[in-house]
């Protein structure tokens, strides 16, 4: 019974570090959103105009939502309070590859960017971009209990596309019937 009550008094101590390297963490980028336009130079398209979509205060409202998990996993933002700049680290690297691939484009969703001959974007990009199926993916066994059955009557559109001058409109994706002899 001892062994058992130090176990828990472990892991409450380990829960109110966490607790404690998230309250400095968001702390600090509160800091740092309220002494600069960060809105204005890090949440930009390729236009150099703030996003519609991507806010400063989303990241901060999901930072604990991610911290603390989604589906078995977390955002890591080090093991203790005086960890936290690992947690800084790797929250610029995540907004790295955001920006990479969504930020700077404004969108969401998929954005249809594969071309064929002549400059041109098949409506076929909706099921698949660079020579991938869509509709093939499945989930790892870890996952498996979050994936979906295929719909073969699902129509979907995309809400968010790339604005860049000449980018396609969103994807959209149909099964073929006699009044629409396409999918895509």
């Amino acid at each position: 019974q001892q062994q058992q009550q130090q176990q828990h008094q472990q892991q409450q101590r380990a829960e109110q570090e966490q607790t404690n390297l998230l309250t400095y963490i968001l702390s600090y980028l509160t800091q740092l959103s309220s002494s600069s336009s960060i809105e204005q130079t890090l949440f930009t398209t390729l236009n150099n105009k703030p996003s519609k979509i991507y806010k400063f205060a989303h990241l901060l409202a999901a930072l604990p939502v991610v911290h603390d998990g989604i589906a078995g996993s977390h955002f890591y933002l080090g093991e203790e309070p005086s960890e936290y700049e690992y947690g800084l680290v790797n929250l610029a690297a995540f907004l790295s590859q955001a920006m990479k691939e969504t930020i700077q484009y404004d969108a969401c969703d998929e954005n249809n960017w594969d071309l064929i001959e002549n400059r041109k974007y098949p409506l076929s990009n909706a099921c698949g971009q660079l020579g991938q199926s869509y509709q093939d993916y499945v989930c790892p066994p870890h996952e498996s209990h979050m994936a979906c059955p295929i719909d073969p009557s699902m129509k979907i559109t995309a809400t968010t596309h790339a604005t860049w001058y000449g980018a396609p409109p969103p994807l959209y994706c149909t099964p073929k019937t006699e009044e629409m002899p396409w999918t895509g």
